[in-house]
């Protein structure tokens, strides 16, 4: 990992870090302020920025952590960085794939109003094929005689 050493003025003059994540929005050089982890009291967080060179780099920091009216402890003095340089790692943004788990849909086999299960053989306009992707059969949905009367209720129009 491609790294630089920054003096704490060459970061207060970057705004590293921020006062608040939401100046990440306002401001030409800071890229993104994400949380890391929570600690007993306070918060670990990483700050991407972009230096004069042109390329981003990130810098963990602690920060007090939002907890409303309770106390919590107070953030270490120069942000939990020890020494006059801090370490930030060089980083790039790049395009990803999230998974995320999702609830399993059971495909239909049957009809929603009639229960008769479905043939994919019987494509005629009123067969027991499913009619596109709703849970009917084409029997069902071209039976129903969707009218001008005003209390026309059914399983389908519904």
């Amino acid at each position: 990992m491609p790294t630089r050493h920054f003096t704490r003025q060459q970061l207060a003059a970057l705004s590293v870090p921020p006062n608040s994540p939401e100046d990440v929005e306002y401001s030409d050089t800071l890229l993104a302020d994400e949380h890391v982890t929570t600690l007993k009291y306070t918060q670990r967080r990483r700050c991407i920025f972009r230096a004069d060179d042109g390329k981003a780099y990130a810098v963990t920091y602690e920060a007090a952590i939002d907890a409303g009216d309770y106390e919590t402890g107070a953030v270490p003095e120069g942000y939990g960085w020890y020494g006059e340089t801090v370490e930030a790692v060089e980083f790039e943004q790049r395009p990803m794939t999230v998974l995320s788990w999702e609830p399993v849909e059971e495909p239909a086999d049957a009809c929603g109003k009639c229960k008769t299960p479905f043939d994919p053989a019987d494509t005629r306009f009123d067969g027991h094929a499913q009619h596109g992707v709703t849970p009917y059969c084409r029997r069902c949905i071209d039976r129903c005689h969707d009218n001008e009367i005003a209390d026309h209720r059914c399983v389908i129009c519904a």
